[in-house]
């Protein structure tokens, strides 16, 4: 994948403090330490938040896909909002930059 400047693919390898989602073409930047739910006792991801402009070039970033993986994952006859096991079932193509590669997004 390339992305918009070698900053930006550094920290996206080495530092993680931003992580890229291929499948929905997002970027994230980490605000938040992951936490424990009262309700549930179970352990949740960071808190993150999408980026539109890199933060180094000033460039913007692609449009993402969010809403259009969700779209296509309810097509697949999944309902909202997944369940951790329909992960597993999604096929391998719609986890990767793969399905929206094919559809020229």
């Amino acid at each position: 994948m390339n992305h918009c400047c070698k900053k930006m693919f550094f920290v996206l390898k080495e530092d993680h403090s931003i992580f890229y989602q291929s499948r929905t073409r997002t970027y994230h930047v980490i605000t938040g330490r992951s936490f424990v739910d009262t309700n549930t006792g179970e352990k949740t991801r960071e808190v993150v938040d999408r980026l539109v402009f890199c933060p180094w070039c000033g460039k913007k970033l692609p449009k993402d896909l969010w809403n259009e993986w969700y779209d296509e994952i309810e097509e697949l006859g999944f309902e909202l909002p997944l369940e951790p096991d329909d992960y597993n079932k999604i096929p391998k193509e719609y986890m990767t930059e793969e399905w929206w590669k094919k559809k020229g997004l």
